[in-house]
């Protein structure tokens, strides 16, 4: 479909917000048209076309608790998409869509809205000047309700990324771990295990939460992810994870017992992509060193080989110690 002008859709927009029941729905139909139907140049002029005709407000509207399930949903998808843009974004939140969203996420909605309203969540909760509000609305527990294994893949997708964006929130997100760390498992499928991974990176980067996360058994699981014919942002996330669970002393014995550090460095192969080996790189710095003095003891595991060797002598060298030898040594 191609874009339509400003006065057209207007037109829609006062449907919906005065239409009679099946005007609603034929408008907002066109609308997720517009939203969906747009190459990528002409899609981010159109969602601001959309915006500027006035349609957040009654799509907010017809998120209301009670409504048809036919309106909620496509009104959420419209919100989802329109959020897109970090400024809309902003109106968005400051319309008061936050809150009726978050209802949605509860168990009277059907699948499909509870899946559109958590991924206009997950947008939405990308602008930091939003997540609070997100928080305060009352969205992680419900969001965390959504990451039973009783749930569709994408109820759960979109609810680990939700969940990711609010990890600031360390006085309420812990409760978000354990499911989390399950999500992990061979029961996932791998863009759930991404995403829930990705979740337990930003959650890992505040101290508060890490020995919380390594005692719901994340390492062993991470480590899972490193194998091989994992896709390679699975593989990349899982490597952040353990590299700032590293960060906590406590955690290091668990590191090294669930054979992070082979794993990481099997990833070094030839084979593996740039933006990987990077990540890999940045990994070894981390995991591979113990500090002893002015010595670095590697943990390395002896089929490392020499490429690997070579490496970990260079970042001895770059931390300015001196490489005293393996641990296995």
């Amino acid at each position: 479909m191609p874009p339509l002008p400003l006065r057209d859709l207007k037109k829609l927009v006062a449907k919906l917000a005065a239409g009679s029941q099946s005007k609603k729905k034929q408008a907002l139909a066109t609308i997720v048209a517009q939203c969906r139907d747009q190459n990528s140049d002409s899609l981010s002029r159109q969602l601001s076309a959309i915006a500027a005709a006035g349609a957040i407000p009654p799509l907010v509207q017809l998120l209301e608790i009670g409504g048809l399930v036919e309106l909620q949903c496509c009104a959420a998808q419209v919100l989802m998409c329109l959020a897109a843009n970090a400024e809309i974004s902003l109106t968005i939140a400051a319309a008061g869509a936050i809150q009726p969203l978050v209802k949605l996420l509860g168990p009277a909605s059907a699948v499909v809205v509870q899946i559109n309203a958590a991924e206009a969540l997950m947008r939405l909760a990308e602008i930091s000047e939003i997540q609070v509000s997100v928080a305060a609305a009352g969205a992680i527990p419900p969001l965390v309700q959504l990451l039973s294994p009783g749930s569709p893949e994408m109820v759960q997708r979109f609810a680990a990324g939700a969940l990711g964006h609010l990890a600031q929130n360390t006085d309420t997100i812990a409760i978000a771990i354990p499911p989390l760390v399950k999500l992990l498992g061979p029961g996932s499928s791998d863009v759930v295990q991404t995403e829930a991974a990705g979740a337990l990176l930003n959650l890992s980067m505040h101290p508060v939460v890490e020995g919380t996360i390594a005692a719901a058994a994340a390492i062993p699981a991470l480590v899972q992810l490193l194998r091989h014919g994992s896709p390679i942002e699975m593989q990349k996330t899982a490597t952040g994870v353990i590299v700032n669970l590293s960060l906590l002393p406590s955690n290091a014995t668990a590191i090294a017992a669930a054979g992070a550090i082979p794993s990481v460095v099997q990833l070094l192969g030839s084979g593996s992509k740039q933006g990987l080996r990077e990540s890999v790189a940045s990994a070894l710095a981390a995991l591979t060193l113990i500090q002893q003095g002015n010595h670095c003891f590697c943990w390395c595991h002896p089929s490392t080989g020499e490429d690997a060797g070579a490496w970990l002598s260079t970042c001895c060298a770059a931390r300015g110690s001196s490489c005293a030898g393996s641990a296995s040594e």
